[in-house]
């Protein structure tokens, strides 16, 4: 028996991508995000979910990433969103036909030479940094930079890129300031320099709360994994797609006033029965929920009690009508009967975000898959 147990509905990636594409409409191009494998979720598998759905574009971090999806049969255009480093990667690169996202005038000489020596045209996206203080050339760049770009030859300027800093504010000031930056870009670099088509801003906040930053084509991420700002209207259609759960090791009875895992940060008021589990912060949990999250044992939550540690998790079953056995199921992440905890909910209670923890939860187990293709799991 597993001591913990990660399972990826993609059903829930492909109605989730659906619902997009229903919001969107035929126009916006979808650039679906994949990196850091799925967001925990499975690079491949998630990426053929896409490809299946009409995916125009996939969205990877780093040049590996793009070789594990074009090694493993994906033929979709693949962008490359951190950019390259090292000949050798600017060569691969013209090689399997990726694009990378570029942001300075080195990197686009070196992917020029390497489109020269190879005899192959390149594409590339050009970064702006609109306000997010991070990759990216000032607007003020922009003019100098296509120069250049029109000089150099074996390239093709396929689109401009930025970023949105803070989208999930409801305010919308700042990201509208970002917008009209981008649109005074766009408006600079011309029709006649590159597809404006391909041009994207807007990701998942941007996607569900300001309709205005979708523009030609949109790069979603976490909402096709089924979460999203939780003041968005659209935020009820999705579904999340990772279940993650664990197991009971054992059942007993603490007397009044006995500490509770390491550092006694937890005393029992009364007389308490616990459930110690499998799980903890060497799986993916955060040590930061002590004493604050809930899990589902029975269909019900119950509280976490004391410190979270390496391997185990301790909770107070107390109120449960039937005292459960070991081996029974624990759910970290998803839903039993009428009751469910998300990736949002430990967020919450480990003061991060659900990126964080879909990540640190996913990347550290292999994954059992549930398709509505084949109605069945099958293993990583």
């Amino acid at each position: 028996m597993q001591s913990v147990r990660l399972t990826v509905d993609l059903s829930a990636i492909r109605k989730n991508f659906r619902m997009l594409r229903s919001l969107l409409g035929p126009a916006v191009g979808i650039m679906g995000v994949v990196k850091s494998d799925a967001y925990g979720h499975g690079i491949l598998r998630v990426a053929r979910v896409l490809e299946d759905e009409g995916a125009e574009y996939l969205a990877v971090a780093y040049l590996e990433e793009a070789i594990v999806l074009r090694d493993g049969g994906i033929k979709a255009p693949l962008v490359i969103l951190c950019g390259l480093a090292g000949r050798g990667e600017f060569k691969e690169a013209v090689e399997r036909g990726l694009i990378p996202v570029l942001y300075d005038l080195e990197a686009i000489a070196k992917l020029s030479s390497a489109a020269q020596r190879i005899g192959r045209q390149a594409s590339f996206q050009l970064k702006i940094d609109t306000g997010m203080g991070r990759l990216g050339i000032s607007p003020d760049e922009v003019t100098r930079f296509i120069e250049v770009i029109r000089q150099s030859p074996g390239l093709r300027l396929q689109a401009l890129m930025s970023h949105l800093s803070s989208a999930d504010d409801p305010d919308g000031q700042f990201t509208m300031l970002q917008l009209d930056r981008f649109r005074d870009v766009l408006n600079i670099a011309g029709p006649s320099v590159l597809d404006l088509s391909c041009s994207s801003l807007a990701n998942s906040a941007g996607v569900l709360l300001h309709p205005e930053t979708r523009l030609a084509m949109v790069r979603p991420g976490i909402m096709l994994y089924g979460y999203g700002p939780v003041t968005a209207d659209a935020i009820k259609n999705i579904m999340p797609a990772m279940r993650f759960t664990g197991r009971i090791l054992q059942t007993k009875i603490l007397e009044k006033g006995s500490p509770v895992s390491y550092g006694r940060t937890y005393y029992t008021s009364s007389p308490k029965r616990i459930a110690i589990t499998t799980g903890g912060y060497g799986e993916g949990l955060m040590r930061a929920m002590s004493n604050k999250a809930s899990v589902l044992i029975a269909g019900r939550k119950v509280p976490v009690i004391g410190a979270v540690c390496m391997n185990m998790t301790i909770c107070d079953i107390t109120e449960l009508p039937v005292i459960p056995a070991p081996g029974d199921e624990v759910v970290f992440i998803g839903a039993r009967g009428e009751e469910k905890i998300t990736a949002e909910d430990l967020a919450k209670w480990s003061s991060t975000i659900s990126y964080e923890i879909l990540c640190s939860i996913g990347q550290r187990h292999k994954k059992e898959y549930l398709d509505e293709k084949t109605d069945h799991l099958y293993p990583e």
